[in-house]
């Protein structure tokens, strides 16, 4: 399949994670574990909540990893890709 066939190909930067966006997640996962889960939560209200959770994540905060990416990939370099301490 390629993009001859009509399909989209992704750079391979995109293929594995990226330290900004593990970080990003790993956040996101924290917020969603400080809060109280809904009893009887929906698939769609499951993804509302992480919706809502995502986007309130201070722009500083998303700032700040995204501006610190140099730093952050060096680390996980360094970590063999393992969890670093920069968070």
């Amino acid at each position: 399949m390629g993009p001859e066939d009509g399909a989209r190909r992704l750079p391979q930067v995109l293929a594995g994670p990226q330290p900004d966006g593990f970080f990003l997640w790993s956040e996101v996962q924290r917020r969603m574990a400080l809060q109280k889960e809904p009893r009887n939560e929906t698939i769609k209200g499951y993804k509302a909540r992480l919706r809502r959770t995502a986007l309130a994540i201070p722009e500083a905060v998303v700032r700040k990893a995204v501006l610190d990416i140099s730093a952050r990939a060096q680390a996980a370099i360094e970590a063999d890709g393992g969890d670093i301490l920069r968070d």
